[in-house]
């Protein structure tokens, strides 16, 4: 608390001390809570995880566990299943039970959701996957409340973390406002991009609550200032719009009517849906359309006729679905192409370092995006991130596509000596040497001799 700390994460993962130590934590739950205790007491944030389906796992050790956390709800700790990652001994475990049904390697393709639904037990099958659909469904944290945004203000962009904010944000539960600096966009888009929550605790009463990326309610609550409405449709793809009014102050407020291309009688978050043939009597007056994903044009033209305004905010939402079609993912680049282009010209580096990088996590083998990193890692002197970009480019280039970049980097070889980046420079001989390193022998014996010669001089 005196080096002014705010949020400490514990991984206790169960409150059954024979599953303790089958996990081999060396902790009991006499030390658990202790800890947690004297984390509150300071006034500390606490993350903490039970994780239930260790070998040792059985429903007493579970309703034993799920006792402990219903006592203790100030703690706000997170409940989830077990996943048996390759390496470890769990995975040993499995693979000695012969638990995969499958090839083992399949599990790993599908990002692990196989592994998710192994069960390491003793338990029968199905009272297992009952007791988990129990726990996931319905006593799992998820239904944070939303975070009521009041103030925001763009502090600056970092290369890689992204846009930097100052906040001031009301608490949902103890209605504290707190200032909160600083905020990076990026953490809250990863969080979300799994359709969960960003999970943000009150300095106050230690609660965590949840939110948008602070960039996009801002631009709605701006959207209901300008235009003077506040009650709102929205439209969108259906686990899109879930995560919307999950996390929205602004949806859980202002949104009204959620408006579906399909006859769905039914409530999302308890904002009732309505086919698109409805929004023309409404059961309630709607100011505007908020569209949140991509739709198609027409659909897009057949509301446009019932003269009620429309709002396309799907560009922002862009970062929580990735595209697979080819002619989606050239239109989420042709739209990323033309922010870096529009901060390039503004002399934004760092923004374009950013943009260029959140793009590369998503397409990582477009050989465009990491020519541009290149060119913004250079106008930014950005050593280490020139010799990540060349390192891939000379891997997956051929000779021929790969001589532009060449030429390049030799070019900037006597500068990085000149400065004193040594084995920077050394890394660079390493590149040019990688793609073709029969080629050019007298060219890399001058390079040397130019590292020889100033490690000569100092």
């Amino acid at each position: 608390k005196e080096t002014r700390y705010i949020y400490i994460r514990y991984s206790m993962e169960s409150a059954y001390p024979k599953i303790i130590k089958s996990m081999k934590k060396k902790i009991t739950i006499e030390q658990i809570e202790n800890a947690l205790e004297l984390t509150r007491k300071n006034e500390l944030n606490i993350q903490g995880n039970f994780i239930f389906g260790d070998k040792a796992e059985t429903i007493e050790t579970m309703v034993e566990t799920l006792n402990w956390w219903f006592k203790h709800p100030e703690y706000n700790i997170n409940l989830s299943r077990i996943v048996p990652y390759p390496g470890t001994q769990l995975y040993k475990y499995a693979i000695e039970k012969k638990l995969f049904k499958n090839d083992r390697i399949e599990y790993i393709k599908t990002g692990f959701i196989g592994l998710k639904k192994l069960n390491l037990t003793q338990i029968p099958d199905d009272n297992f996957t009952s007791m988990m659909g129990i726990i996931l469904k319905n006593l799992r944290p998820g239904k944070l409340k939303s975070g009521i945004l009041k103030e925001l203000e763009l502090k600056g962009t970092d290369p890689y973390q992204g846009h930097t904010y100052s906040a001031r944000i009301e608490c949902p539960y103890c209605k504290t406002d707190l200032e909160y600096f600083p905020i990076h966009s990026k953490y809250i888009k990863f969080a979300l991009r799994t359709l969960g929550d960003f999970g943000f605790g009150c300095r106050k009463c230690n609660q965590r609550m949840t939110f948008l990326p602070l960039e996009i309610e801002k631009l709605l609550f701006d959207i209901s200032n300008r235009e003077s409405s506040n009650r709102f449709a929205v439209m969108g793809n259906d686990e899109i719009v879930d995560l919307f009014i999950r996390t929205s102050y602004f949806a859980q407020t202002q949104c009204k009517i959620i408006i579906s291309e399909e006859i769905q009688n039914r409530n999302i978050r308890n904002i009732p849906v309505r086919r698109l043939a409805q929004i023309e009597v409404p059961d309630v007056l709607i100011d505007g359309i908020l569209i949140i994903s991509k739709m198609d044009p027409d659909l897009k033209n057949r509301m446009g006729k019932t003269a009620i305004p429309i709002y396309d905010i799907s560009d922002e939402f862009r970062f929580l679905k990735k595209c697979n079609k080819e002619n989606e993912i050239q239109e989420h680049l042709n739209y990323m192409m033309q922010k870096i282009n529009n901060a390039n010209a503004s002399g934004n580096l760092n923004e374009v370092s950013f943009l260029l990088l959140d793009l590369l996590e998503q397409y990582p083998t477009i050989i465009d995006i990491h020519r541009n990193i290149l060119d913004n890692a250079v106008k930014r002197n950005d050593i280490n991130l020139l010799i990540e970009a060349s390192f891939f480019l000379s891997s997956v280039m051929s000779i021929n596509d790969f001589k532009m970049i060449k030429y390049f980097l030799i070019s900037i070889f006597p500068r990085m000596i000149e400065i004193g980046k040594i084995l920077e420079a050394k890394e660079l001989i390493t590149i040019l040497l990688f793609n073709n390193p029969q080629e050019d022998q007298q060219l890399i014996l001058s390079l040397r001799k130019q590292i020889d010669d100033r490690q000569n001089i100092c």
